[in-house]
Parts: structure tokens; C-alpha cells; sequence
């Protein structure tokens, strides 16, 4: 019943918890450690609770979702067009925004790496290991273009786990 109800605050809470994300990786970037993370003391920093929630809030909606239409070719088209789009479009944003600004790259010899361009298809496949020209080469984590992309690896053997015990 309360997954029914538009107003179950789920939305609300998943954007605090990407805010969380962004928090605690923040701290990452700028000191190099995570010690200054708001709950370095904990044993889960404040990145991963946010993480582990949304994994919990995912599986209850996977749930839900299946459970309205038990479908799995239905089921696994609508989290590829949740994934996906947004994956390429924050590729493509990466690649031709950010990466020019924080290339050491000649601003037009960067435009014309193959890299750079294939950027948004790699990271849809590689993700974090996708790399750009140069982009971010010096700092506390060199080369590292969008390492939070990591989770999406996750994500998907999730769906595929979930799909696995569905037919089953």
C-alpha cells in the first residue's frame, strides 16, 4: 500500500540520499581521504549508507514493478531505458563540457581525439574504466574521469539477479 501512494516521500528520500553521495565523495576529492567523511567513524561512511539505501529502496520498487507486470522482457526494457539514456547523456556531457575544461589537452586537439568522441559509448560499457585525453590527469585521483560510475555495474547484476529468481 505504501508503494501505491504517490505521496510515500520515496523520491524525497532518494534525492537526500544523492545528495549524501555527492557529500561524501566531495570530501574524497578534496582532502584525498575519507576521514573527514561525516561518519568516517562508523563502519559505513556516509557515501555508502546513501548507496546501501538505494539499493534497498531499488529492490522494493523492482518488487512493485514486476509484481504489476511479472513480464521479464517488459521488466528488463523499462531498466535499460532508466539506465541508458541518462548514462549517455551525462557521457556526452562528461566528454564535450567537462572534459574540455579539464583537459591538458589543446582545446581543439582534444575535440579531435577519437576518445573523445567514443567517451559516452565507453562509459555506457566500461564505465568508471572509460577514459578521456588527459582529463582530470593531476589531483587526488589522476585519470579518474566519473569514477562514481562504478555502481552502475552493481546495478545491473542486481536487475539480473532479480530477473534470474522472478523466472524462477
Amino acid at each position: 500500500d505504501v508503494l501505491d501512494d504517490p505521496e510515500n516521500s520515496f523520491s524525497v528520500v532518494r534525492l537526500l540520499c544523492a545528495l549524501a553521495v555527492v557529500v561524501s565523495h566531495s570530501f574524497l576529492l578534496v582532502t584525498g581521504s575519507g576521514a573527514a567523511d561525516p561518519l568516517a567513524w562508523a563502519s559505513y561512511n556516509l557515501g555508502q549508507v546513501a548507496v546501501n539505501t538505494f539499493f534497498f529502496l531499488s529492490g522494493l520498487m523492482l518488487s512493485r514493478s514486476y509484481s504489476l507486470r511479472p513480464d521479464l522482457v517488459t521488466f528488463f526494457r523499462a531498466r535499460a531505458l532508466r539506465i541508458l539514456p541518462a548514462l549517455i547523456v551525462s557521457g556526452v556531457v562528461v566528454a564535450l563540457l567537462i572534459g574540455p575544461l579539464r583537459t591538458h589537452h589543446a582545446f581543439a586537439g582534444y575535440y579531435e581525439e577519437l576518445r573523445t568522441w567514443l567517451y559516452p559509448l565507453a562509459s555506457a560499457v566500461f564505465f568508471e574504466r572509460a577514459t578521456l585525453p588527459d582529463v582530470f590527469a593531476f589531483g587526488v585521483r589522476p585519470g579518474e574521469v566519473n569514477l562514481p560510475l562504478w555502481t552502475i555495474k552493481y546495478e545491473l547484476l542486481a536487475y539480473a539477479s532479480f530477473g534470474v529468481a522472478a523466472a524462477l
